[in-house]
């Protein structure tokens, strides 16, 4: 009996140093697993911010960015990244506005904005380049905020604020609708202080020398040329509006310090010019106009209004279809 009761105490520590053995194990495997589980956590690279992704971004896209050019020569900060959603995925999309020059040498730079978007995966791709135009360009564009998927900014020389939108892969303008184009018919002007100074600095148009009709003194080059539906004479940096040939509700166009728009009538107009001037009016036969833009030719027209001073033997055409001003021409005769 005194055996037995000693074979059931060993027995007995026996099991509980199993079970203290058995728990101790399992401490130090825990602590092992939690010591493992700490180093992987520790390996895992952090989060990159918005910011960080924006950089690598541009920075990735370099090439393109130069395209072909010397150097970017403005540097990345915050003023330089305007963030907004651009596509309707409200996404943190931005654009990247930076200024660079053609040549080592240059002097003048020319200012583009990058368009990047965001990704799924919280990365950013350029989209498309944007020209905002030279230094010392009259229409340079300057963007300042995204609202709305509106991109806001200002054309800095006239402070004309201007609206885009990230479109087909490009930035459109968002044409305001109660927007004038005021135009001074056979009058002399800089070109870089008319509203065709952005087409004309481009060279996007197709001159003619001016043989015959010209505005322009005959010791100057005098060139033609049609830009939307207005016939322009050019000679070195000056420039003058022959004719508007298809009006719009846009243009206001003044005629020797009278304004005339799409809307004037046959008897408007000769009220305004009724006093010091000649008036001839005559009835279309050949339903053409004389003028040098071909797409002016084919307006068609019912009644010409030729008006003059008696000292002058240029004359102001007012064209008219339906009792409406359709067309008006310096006209200048050989």
């Amino acid at each position: 009996m005194k055996y037995k009761k000693m074979f059931l105490s060993f027995s007995l520590c026996g099991s509980l140093l199993l079970v203290a053995c058995q728990k101790n194990d399992q401490k130090v495997s825990a602590s092992e697993s939690g010591q493992k589980q700490d180093v992987t956590q520790h390996n895992v690279a952090p989060k990159k911010d918005n910011k960080t992704l924006m950089l690598e971004a541009i920075k990735k896209s370099n090439k393109e960015l130069l395209g072909g050019t010397c150097k970017i020569v403005s540097d990345v900060d915050d003023e330089s990244l305007i963030i907004g959603d651009l596509n309707h995925d409200s996404k943190a999309d931005f654009l990247y506005g930076y200024a660079k020059v053609w040549e080592c040498d240059a002097q003048v730079p020319a200012y583009e904005y990058a368009v990047f978007l965001q990704n799924k995966d919280g990365s950013y791709r350029l989209a498309s380049i944007f020209a905002a135009g030279m230094q010392d360009h009259l229409d340079r564009v300057e963007f300042n905020r995204i609202e709305n998927n509106i991109i806001k900014g200002v054309i800095p020389y006239s402070k004309e604020k201007v609206q885009y939108i990230y479109k087909n892969k490009s930035l459109e303008e968002i044409e305001d609708p109660n927007k004038k184009t005021i135009i001074q018919l056979g009058k002399q002007m800089y070109s870089n202080s008319s509203p065709f100074f952005g087409e004309l600095d481009r060279m996007s148009y197709v001159a003619d020398e001016v043989e015959c009709g010209g505005f322009f003194p005959d010791d100057q080059a005098e060139k033609s040329t049609t830009i939307d539906h207005y016939d322009l004479h050019i000679a070195n940096d000056q420039m003058v509006v022959m004719g508007v040939f298809g009006l719009t509700a846009k243009d206001q166009v003044q005629v020797m310090g009278k304004t005339v728009t799409s809307a004037t009538t046959l008897s408007q107009v000769k009220q305004l010019f009724k006093t010091g001037y000649s008036l001839d009016e005559s009835k279309n036969s050949t339903n053409t106009i004389g003028a040098a833009s071909e797409d002016a030719a084919k307006l068609k027209y019912d009644v010409m209004l030729s008006i003059n001073t008696k000292d002058m033997d240029d004359a102001y055409l007012f064209y008219f279809k339906n009792n409406q001003l359709i067309a008006v021409q310096y006209f200048i005769p050989c």
